[in-house]
């Protein structure tokens, strides 16, 4: 028998020592699936590049649901064995970072365009110049004859009185308390100044 206390911690380690055996027999390495996944969607985001069908850009969307799913399962089991409760987010979210970036990056990508003719430009040289004579013949089309008062019949949305709020002059005491309702640890703005540094101005 013994103390309850010993009996429940001896219990609970032996537990663990079953849980992390039936882990490594049962439950495949969720590092060697990351891989695994990481390598088919670079090959699937290759091939779609090639063939730029639907069918391949499915495919790359499936491969890319399960790859993001396994790296939160991974992230998921990482935090659980270090014991940690959060990351920073820099360490944490970078691998799906990246994994969002590439993808928003492929999606972005022009590797080919369908000219006036029908026919496939490929190559960056040849895709700038037809799209450059595509816009050039859309803006040099004879300018249209626009009849004026078509505008008048679409009603007024802002009021005088909303023009004059608008385009009113601040004062003083409404940017200080703009200022001051910043977070201290914001963000630094487009001149470089944080909320911690205005507040002490």
């Amino acid at each position: 028998m013994g103390n309850p206390m010993w009996i429940l911690q001896s219990k609970l380690k032996a537990l663990s020592k079953r849980l992390s055996q039936w882990s490594r027999k049962d439950i495949v390495d969720i590092n060697e699936v990351v891989i695994n996944w990481d390598e088919k969607l670079q090959y699937l985001e290759d091939k779609d590049i090639e063939d730029n069908t639907e069918q391949s850009r499915e495919k790359v969307n499936k491969a890319h649901d399960k790859y993001i799913r396994c790296l939160s399962i991974q992230d998921s089991l990482l935090k659980q064995k270090y014991r940690i409760k959060w990351f920073e987010d820099g360490n944490s979210n970078t691998r799906y970072f990246h994994c969002i970036l590439r993808e928003k990056i492929r999606k972005q990508q022009v590797n080919r365009i369908k000219n006036h003719k029908g026919k496939w430009i490929m190559g960056d040289e040849k895709i700038s110049k037809a799209a450059v004579m595509h816009f050039n013949s859309q803006f040099n089309l004879p300018t249209p004859n626009l009849n004026p008062t078509i505008l008048e019949c679409i009603p007024n949305c802002i009021t005088k009185e909303d023009n004059l709020c608008l385009s009113k002059i601040l004062d003083e005491a409404e940017i200080k308390n703009v200022v001051l309702s910043l977070s201290a640890s914001s963000t630094a703005g487009p001149d470089g100044y944080n909320g911690a540094f205005l507040h002490n101005c």
